[in-house]
């Protein structure tokens, strides 16, 4: 800290929350005669007095650092043998249960009834008891002010995340309000009733939109061969009228439809591969359409056999 030598002097203790980027400290201007009130005593107009918050230096809780001319040591403090020194006394973390009043002799300090009244609802209930009794320490005022200031951040913080959750399950709702009737049906519930909380809607949401592209994905798989799939037809037909099957098993049921469709055409294409030298492959192909007494799996194998007997 720096030392003027003019009587125009300023004695500072300042708020320094922008400079600490942390806890919050605390920092007051006045003129030299108005510290025989506030803070400690002036013994000389040359002189000057600076409390500052050192938390960059200690890297911890608030703290204080005095420093000031050798001729202003009183008994209780160091004292100096030379105009030229100047004494710091810096509250360290493990120092802190100790009483100010041991460090500092019977000067007090009264900053925390003199920081902002106006502003700080803490300053203004302590106030009036400190000067007459003198209960709380520095430190302790300190400490219920950093305690208000963090209870205030988790309010808006708190405050924040539910505005912003908000936001998103009302962009969620909105993203595909056309072509998803259950996205406008919870919202619809929410401004009635509110009985969802926001995490419920927004897992809702999710579902409905996870439903949503189940039903594109079956609709897209059934419409991918209907000319020539009975099968995706029939299932195509069931699901709007009757709704019978999940979405699960309709998709199941079309892989399962497709799976025989490549089936049948395999075993059509083996079964026309050697048609003229082979008899049993036109009798299978016959007794299929007609009858339908053969499953697929076991036409097929019976084909492997012929082409086996053939080749052998």
């Amino acid at each position: 800290m720096s030392h003027s030598h003019s009587s125009e002097k300023k004695y500072t203790i300042a708020d320094t929350t922008k400079e600490t980027k942390s806890t919050t400290g605390f920092r007051i201007e006045y003129r030299k005669d108005d510290i025989d009130r506030k803070m400690l005593h002036s013994h000389s107009s040359e002189k000057i007095y600076t409390i500052v918050d050192p938390t960059e230096e200690t890297k911890s809780t608030i703290g204080f650092r005095i420093e000031y001319r050798k001729d202003d040591i009183d008994r209780k403090m160091l004292h100096s043998h030379s105009s030229e020194n100047i004494y710091t006394i810096v509250d360290r973390t493990d120092e802190r249960n100790d009483a100010i009043d041991c460090r500092m002799g019977e000067k007090k300090f009264e900053m925390a009834s003199t920081i902002d009244e106006k502003n700080d609802d803490i300053e203004s209930r302590m106030g009036h008891s400190q000067p007459k009794e003198n209960m709380y320490t520095t430190i302790v005022q300190i400490d219920e002010k950093k305690d208000t200031i963090e209870s205030t951040m988790s309010e808006k913080k708190g405050a924040m995340d539910s505005t912003m959750a908000e936001k998103k399950f009302e962009m969620l709702c909105r993203m595909d309000e056309k072509n998803d009737p259950i996205a406008p049906k919870i919202e619809h519930i929410q401004q009635k009733e509110n009985t969802y909380t926001i995490a419920d809607q927004i897992d809702e949401k999710k579902d409905s939109m996870g439903s949503a592209m189940a039903e594109k994905k079956f609709e897209m798989l059934c419409k991918m061969d209907e000319k020539n799939d009975p099968i995706a037809r029939k299932i195509d037909h069931i699901q709007p009228k009757e709704s019978t099957y999940t979405i699960a098993d309709q998709i199941d049921e079309k892989k399962d439809s497709m799976g025989s469709t490549m089936a049948e055409k395999k075993f059509e294409m083996l079964c026309r591969m050697d048609e003229k030298n082979d008899p049993i492959a036109r009798k299978i192909d016959h007794i299929q359409p007609k009858e339908r007494t053969y499953t697929i799996a076991d036409q097929i194998d019976e084909k492997k056999d012929t082409i086996g007997s053939t080749m052998a």
